[in-house]
């Protein structure tokens, strides 16, 4: 994995667009955003430099025109900065289905028949249960078989998806990221919680985690690589697996169908957090 530690992080602030900010989330994800902050008029998403370039700002641009020509854009560079400090005064303790998520600095007692607490402190990387498509997936998994499963976590994060199948019972989580930011923090979440006797790693693309059969796929992705990575998916996953795709808008919805019908999926469940939706694809058995 390369150092990036003295790689900065790009701020990219919008003001004025206040009725878009669900929106801006899922277009700055879509180019590698991985932490973002909302406040009044004001919306914040912040990408690793490497990440972003000429291309990605014009593409702010485009769709500003399109939807926000009132809207005003800065796009500016900052040092490397631990977000635990900034996330402690804003993320309170979620209970989300049978899981408990809390930061590490909480010391909330869970409610009763939870699995033990999903600790997680992020840093850049995307997924603390606060944002509603993170807690979808979490919602979808409570009626997942994890016992002694082998998941996929792709595009993990912080971790906190691979460490919720650790607490539901997955024997072992291979968790890739293409961001160093996510993996640095998931490899100290899953330290902090236990598990890292139970998952793996890597650094790259589904490429780079070694082919073995998958019972899960877990992914929280923009909905454009969603539907790239699905003819993967069902490569990787065993006939009759499960498949929890969140990421997506309501509109989203009729491609992410149509693309898991054609590549041998049937639509299991879903669920919605207005404008965000989420499915439980299952794989056809063969």
């Amino acid at each position: 994995m390369p150092d990036d530690a003295a790689t900065p992080t790009i701020e990219v602030t919008i003001t004025g667009a206040s009725a878009h900010h669900e929106a801006l989330t899922a277009l700055l994800e879509a180019h590698g955003a991985h932490g973002f902050h909302t406040e009044d008029n004001t919306f914040r998403a912040y990408v690793a430099a490497p990440r972003w370039g000429e291309a990605q700002a014009d593409a702010v641009r485009d769709w500003m025109d399109a939807h926000a020509p009132a809207a005003a854009l800065h796009i500016s560079a900052i040092q490397p900065r631990n977000w635990n400090a900034e996330w402690e005064a804003s993320v309170e303790p979620q209970h989300i289905g049978p899981f408990f998520v809390r930061p590490s600095w909480s010391d909330a007692t869970p409610p009763p028949s939870t699995y033990a607490p999903l600790v997680i402190d992020p840093k850049m990387s995307f997924g603390t249960g606060y944002h509603a498509t993170t807690r979808l997936v979490l919602e979808l998994m409570a009626k997942l078989p994890c016992d002694d499963a082998h998941v996929l976590d792709a595009g993990t994060g912080t971790g906190i998806l691979a460490i919720a199948a650790c607490r539901a019972g997955a024997a072992q989580v291979d968790a890739f990221d293409i961001d160093t930011w996510a993996i640095e923090n998931t490899r100290e979440n899953i330290a902090q919680n236990g598990v890292a006797d139970r998952v793996r790693v890597h650094y790259g693309t589904l490429d780079d985690v070694p082919h073995q059969p998958a019972d899960i796929v877990l992914a929280n992705i923009h909905r454009a690589v969603l539907i790239d990575l699905m003819p993967r998916f069902a490569e990787r996953l065993r006939p009759g697996g499960h498949c929890i795709c969140s990421g997506c808008l309501l509109d989203d919805a009729p491609a992410m169908r149509q693309a898991a019908r054609e590549h041998g999926f049937t639509v299991t469940r879903e669920q919605t957090s207005m404008p965000w939706w989420a499915v439980h694809l299952t794989r056809t058995a063969s």
